[in-house]
């Protein structure tokens, strides 16, 4: 079976693939506008402390992503620290 497309998350992700293929990169990212419908999530974003300590993610809760390992390492430095209040 042949691709019908290689796509790549970034420029990393691109340089770590056979410089044979024709790889398209198109960023994994996102940005919430100004002009967002979503009422409850700029509200959530409008509550938030300017000082405050704040880690986004939007994603599949899958191991491979680190995602569990950054909130093992967020509770372990919670334990160490007051810096991070009350997760």
């Amino acid at each position: 079976m042949e691709a019908a497309a290689i796509v790549a998350i970034d420029e990393n992700v691109r340089r770590s693939l056979p410089t044979t293929l024709d790889v398209q990169v198109i960023h994994n990212s996102f940005s919430v506008s100004k002009g967002s419908r979503d009422a409850k999530l700029l509200k959530l974003i409008q509550g938030i402390r300017p000082e405050a300590f704040t880690v986004g993610f939007v994603g599949n809760l899958l191991r491979v992503k680190g995602l569990f390992d950054l909130v093992e390492q967020l509770v372990s430095f919670r334990k160490k620290t007051s810096i991070l209040g009350t997760l």
